[in-house]
């Protein structure tokens, strides 16, 4: 009886855990909650893909490494700026003058054509060319450290999802189905009296605490896969 009581305060406490998760999924999808959606169908599992693909799709979608790379491109800009301060400057000008010949001759027009360039220093700017030089090598260096960091994360993500696939495949084709039989076949001695209430009823424990532990690998899963998706629920 002492178990009984047990078992429904469990399935209670069951039904509403369920009732607020449909509840959270209500307030997610914008549903109304007083008839919360109910998940149905088979939870879909499979291998993570290659860490490269993964690698290469967060290149492409980080805001983190786009921010990396906007802060390296203006790293870049600021240190061609100041390299192309060296450059020497160019004026271009013109000069017109009338002009008398000697002897009293008829007088000439004369134009000019002026070319100036300033001889280059390379002590220039010196010290603000080497601060945008420095500042691009932290920017590069900020890039790198955090696709380090991004495929450390993304590589145990992707290996946390594989083992939790596993123990998900263990437990559907081996696990389960035995235990399935094995309760059988004990109903069905429990029906010839050739055991009692209490050995059927540790064998159905048993075979539930089997289930709760597949479902636990198909939690394991789904945080591993959608990492994101399952902090903000």
């Amino acid at each position: 009886e002492a178990e009984a009581a047990q078992a429904t305060a469990r399935a209670i406490a069951a039904v509403q855990r369920y009732r607020e998760a449909c509840l959270a999924l209500a307030a997610l999808s914008g549903w109304d909650a007083e008839s919360p959606p109910e998940p149905t169908g088979e939870l879909e599992a499979r291998r993570a893909p290659p860490l490269a693909r993964l690698l290469g799709l967060a290149r492409q979608h980080s805001p983190l490494l786009s921010v990396r790379r906007a802060q390296i491109a203006e790293a870049r800009a600021r240190a061609s700026l100041a390299d192309r301060e060296l450059a020497p400057e160019i004026a271009i000008g013109a000069q017109y003058a009338r002009e008398g010949t000697p002897g009293g001759g008829t007088p000439e027009d004369v134009v000019l054509g002026i070319l100036s360039i300033a001889i280059p220093s390379f002590q220039i700017n010196q010290a603000e060319r080497a601060g945008r030089a420095a500042d691009l090598e932290v920017a590069s260096a900020q890039e790198a450290a955090a696709l380090s960091v991004l495929a450390a994360r993304l590589e145990s993500l992707r290996t946390a999802a594989d083992a939790a696939l596993a123990r998900i495949e263990a437990y559907g084709q081996d696990i389960l189905p035995l235990f399935a039989e094995n309760l059988r076949l004990l109903r069905r001695s429990f029906g010839l009296g050739e055991i009692d209430l209490l050995q059927l009823s540790v064998a159905i424990d048993r075979f539930l605490d089997a289930q709760l532990e597949a479902l636990d690998g198909y939690d394991a899963y789904f945080d591993a896969a959608e990492p994101s998706r399952a902090r903000s629920a």
